[in-house]
């Protein structure tokens, strides 16, 4: 009884009475982020708040609107999956209303590149979708990373999700990483501030590496992290 529905034209003749979260058929909606969802997911998604920013290893903090809750992980699933229209839009206005993003006006806005496994299956690239929609409210230049020019990113989703992530990160595979480097920074400037924006944080890894790139491209570059939803709100800063 899930409605998964791609055409526009019914999208905005149902958009009031279907839940942007679930898409199940309801007569009554309660607003989270200024979008409209069922009670059930209201409840599901309130509880799923994240109240305070996630640490990384470099000691960064990340943002995010959720933690990875099984109701957030559907709705992300929803919108890499199957690329239902109502989870791709409750996923950025999330992300752009329920996030404190920065003040100073951002630059360039940068998405980590989707898996070769999630683009064999050709799921949508949830990252780069809210990733543009985040630069053009900003105002800044969406740069996603070049994977089909060769930047095999290795990721550490992979591993074992109940395992100590403890061990050294394996060395990537940066090809042709000159060449975005020094595309990033003639676009960039010479100290710009850069939002790094992914879809779920696990390990940390894959916002590091872009942030290291960035950093290696324009050394004087302010960068900050964004994700709609941080996994079990872990804490990798020790």
């Amino acid at each position: 009884d899930k409605i998964c529905v791609k055409d526009l034209p019914v999208m905005f003749f149902f958009q009031q009475r279907f839940c942007c979260s679930c898409g199940h058929l309801r007569s009554e909606f309660l607003e989270i982020y200024g979008t409209k969802v069922c009670a059930d997911c209201y409840e599901q998604l309130e509880a799923s708040k994240s109240d305070q920013p996630l640490l990384l290893s470099n000691g960064k903090p990340v943002v995010s609107p959720f933690l990875y809750t099984p109701r957030v992980r559907s709705l992300i699933l929803r919108a890499k999956v199957s690329g239902n229209l109502w989870a791709l839009h409750f996923t950025t206005i999330a992300l752009l209303e329920g996030c404190c993003l920065p003040q100073q006006p951002v630059q360039l806005v940068i998405s980590p590149a989707a898996s070769l496994w999630s683009r064999c299956l050709g799921r949508t690239d949830l990252a780069a979708h809210v990733a543009s929609k985040v630069a053009a409210r900003l105002g800044a230049i969406w740069y996603p990373t070049p994977f089909h020019h060769g930047w095999t990113l290795r990721k550490r989703s992979s591993l074992a999700r109940n395992q100590e992530h403890s061990a050294k990160p394996p060395a990537p595979k940066l090809a042709r990483g000159q060449m975005w480097r020094q595309r990033l920074a003639s676009k960039a400037g010479a100290s710009p501030t850069v939002l790094v924006v992914d879809d779920v944080v696990t390990t940390g890894y894959s916002l590091q590496k872009v942030a290291e790139e960035v950093l290696a491209a324009c050394p004087q570059a302010t960068v900050f992290y964004a994700v709609i939803a941080t996994s079990r709100g872990r804490d990798f800063s020790n």
